[in-house]
């Protein structure tokens, strides 16, 4: 399988793990990776390729307009020979697209107009196009939508996503959370271990300026958060925002992780403060993009704590779940106040298990089949 992606795939990025969940579960053999620049250290284990290696640029306007057009492309791949004797291209059946930027769309559908017989699934987990711009956004919405009508499958990480994306381009967008490698022999285990008291919290926070404003509650009440990361991303955020109340539980692997937080009560999904923010990236990860953390916490069986705005998609998933507790700046006090009498309530096992499955890589391939 052929992979189009934004950057490498690797564990580093909730998305790098749900492309390898993909990856295992479409098609495990010679799969290679083509994206847009080297960011980070690709996994050594999957091919990685470049779109520049290829001349896949995005082109000028003329260009664009130019492949647009089933003749137009033609006459343009004519005169521009492209060669991909590096990569498999011909063996592979399958290609895997998730489109973020402007930039990867017109790279994705030069591809596209390269190879029209390939079978492609379209997963979109965020979107920064720009669709908007009387010119530009016109073209990208051209673009999209024959990306989009090309695709044998269409996914859609949240409703919201899903509802934008159909206004565009009038074609129907699944939505699914996941895929997730679900280990079901050890859900039992984690449903039954003990929970104490005590909040947990994985990853990133997805808007740093939250953290001093949680610590400070956190403080106040003299109650501590275990944060599981990256060493250094934890350390340097430390001493920047001054955590004294957030301790650090350790850096492990998104398989091992569960494990070391079934003991935990609560999970915490930090999503920023409650004004939308002002960076239009993190306002389109706040509206479009659901954090795997989730799904983490559901197959641990901690309920998840979401503190931050009612106008993100993690909002809008946890409260059509009925699943979590959901705060703000103004009602964490209170919540932490209250904090004993809240972790007596008993947690739905049952629900979290529903959500583990329907996320579940199993569900994945049910979506996907022909």
């Amino acid at each position: 399988m052929i992979i189009i992606h934004e950057r490498e795939v690797s564990n580093t990025h909730g998305t790098g793990v749900l492309l390898k969940n993909i990856m295992n579960v479409i098609d495990d053999r010679n799969n290679i990776v083509l994206c847009t620049y080297p960011q980070n250290t690709p996994d050594s284990a999957i091919p990685h390729f470049y779109f520049d290696d290829f001349s896949l640029y995005r082109g000028s306007k003329i260009v664009r307009k130019l492949l647009l057009s089933k003749i137009g492309a033609s006459l343009y791949f004519r005169f521009k020979k492209l060669k991909f004797d590096k990569i498999s291209v011909n063996t592979q059946t399958t290609v895997f697209i998730t489109i973020y930027t402007f930039d990867l769309l017109w790279r994705t559908l030069k591809f596209m107009r390269l190879f029209p017989d390939k079978k492609y699934i379209l997963y979109m987990m965020d979107n920064f196009i720009d669709f908007d711009d009387p010119e530009e956004g016109q073209l990208n919405k051209k673009a999209f939508t024959y990306i989009t009508n090309k695709a044998h499958k269409r996914i859609a990480i949240s409703q919201k996503l899903a509802n934008d994306l159909e206004e565009i381009t009038k074609k129907k967008f699944d939505t699914f959370y996941g895929p997730r490698l679900v280990n079901w022999n050890n859900i039992n285990k984690y449903y039954n271990q003990k929970k104490e008291n005590k909040i947990c919290f994985l990853g990133n926070a997805w808007i740093e300026d939250v953290l001093p404003v949680v610590n400070e509650q956190l403080r106040r009440k003299k109650m501590f958060v275990t944060w599981f990361t990256n060493q250094k991303v934890f350390e340097e955020l430390k001493q920047k925002y001054s955590l004294t109340n957030f301790l650090f539980g350790g850096s492990y692997s998104s398989e091992d992780v569960i494990e070391a937080i079934a003991s935990f009560r609560y999970g915490l999904i930090l999503y920023g403060l409650e004004s939308e923010s002002q960076n239009y990236y993190n306002r389109k990860l706040q509206e479009y993009s659901i954090p795997s953390k989730i799904i983490d916490y559901c197959l641990a069986g901690i309920e998840p704590i979401y503190y931050g705005p009612e106008n993100t998609a993690c909002f809008d998933f946890l409260s059509s779940h009925a699943l979590g507790v959901l705060l703000n700046k103004s009602n964490f006090i209170d919540f932490l106040d209250n904090f004993d009498r809240f972790a007596l309530k008993p947690v739905n096992l049952q629900k979290m298990k529903s959500i583990a499955l329907n996320s579940s890589t199993e569900s994945f391939m049910q979506l996907i089949k022909d």
